[in-house]
């Protein structure tokens, strides 16, 4: 018998005997049983059209390589989670995980879910339970005639028993290994660290800023002028917009200036483009990409028309 399926019986069963030790079987190791775990009904295809289904892609073990090796294309850190509906240690550790991919994934963190279960679920139980856990990030079901090589390749000191947390760096290097349900707080922290250094790499390339054709003498002005103010570590942005002061606050505590002037004067307008322009630059060197897209996300910042566009490189 596969080891999937060996697992998948020994855990069902225990589970429906009420035995205590079918977590234990699941996850590898001790792990109380609890009365409160998610759980959801679904026993057919999800037929409400109100309920937002996620879409649950099935791979063989070349498509889920295919999936591991894409966050070292990205360039971006992932975090995979191999799961199933049946394992209870899984759908206790879920709603932890969701919380943990909508606080990072803003930051840069992929994260992918890999399910363990029948094909058959693939329309049922599957979706019907990220949907309940409200889980957006993307899903698979993994069904592969060879499962043990699937099993040692992931992780050769892997035996197939779930859950299992595997997080990579951004060259797809398996960094952390949790065998059985993760510990949030340890978790958070290791994706922090490559986080940390992702966003160091990112801020010692070389930067592109992209102008106009045509840079008139205000737009010129206002460069010159968030140049001096950066290097006198001063970091502003201009913006042409209504800012609330929680916003404006915000900002301030990173030590950053959100300096909102409405104008409809084309020439002003013209140097708020240009001071942010180089802002920005100075901004993410010393604060990190996230903080720009924050600032971005709000939206603030009028932005030079990429028209006829010249590319120039800030060392």
């Amino acid at each position: 018998m596969k080891p999937f399926q060996l697992l998948n019986l020994i855990c069902a069963a225990l589970f429906l005997f009420e035995m205590g030790g079918a977590n234990a079987a699941c996850a590898q190791e001790s792990h109380p049983a609890k009365n409160d775990s998610p759980k959801t009904s679904a026993s057919a295809p999800i037929k409400n059209a109100a309920v937002t289904v996620p879409k649950v892609t099935q791979v063989d073990f070349a498509g889920l390589q295919a999936v591991l090796k894409q966050n070292a294309v990205d360039k971006r850190p992932l975090l995979v989670n191999f799961w199933a509906t049946w394992c209870p240690p899984c759908r206790e550790e879920f709603p932890d995980l969701v919380k943990i991919d909508k606080e990072y994934r803003p930051q840069g963190l992929q994260f992918v879910t890999v399910s363990i279960d029948d094909l058959a679920e693939i329309e049922r139980d599957v979706p019907a339970f990220l949907a309940e856990m409200k889980a957006t990030m993307p899903a698979y079901l993994l069904k592969t005639a060879d499962e043990e090589t699937a099993i040692h390749a992931i992780a050769p000191e892997w035996r197939g028993a779930l859950p299992l947390t595997v997080l990579y760096d951004a060259n797809g290097k398996s960094v952390y290994t949790k065998m059985g349900p993760v510990k949030p707080e340890i978790l958070r922290t290791q994706i922090e660290k490559l986080l940390i250094v992702q966003n160091q790499n990112q801020s010692n390339a070389p930067e592109t800023t992209i102008l106009p054709a045509k840079v008139n003498k205000n737009f010129e002005k206002g460069r010159k002028d968030a140049e001096i103010d950066i290097a006198n570590g001063k970091f502003v942005i201009k913006t042409n917009y209504l800012v609330t002061s929680t916003f404006v606050q915000r900002m301030k505590e990173y030590g950053i200036i959100i300096d909102s002037v409405i104008t409809s004067k084309a020439d002003e307008a013209d140097y708020m483009d240009g001071y942010n322009s180089f802002s920005e630059i100075g901004i993410k060197k010393k604060f990190g990409k996230e903080i720009i897209n924050q600032i971005k996300r709000y939206p603030l910042i009028n932005h030079p028309p990429v028209i006829d566009e010249v590319i120039i490189k800030k060392n």
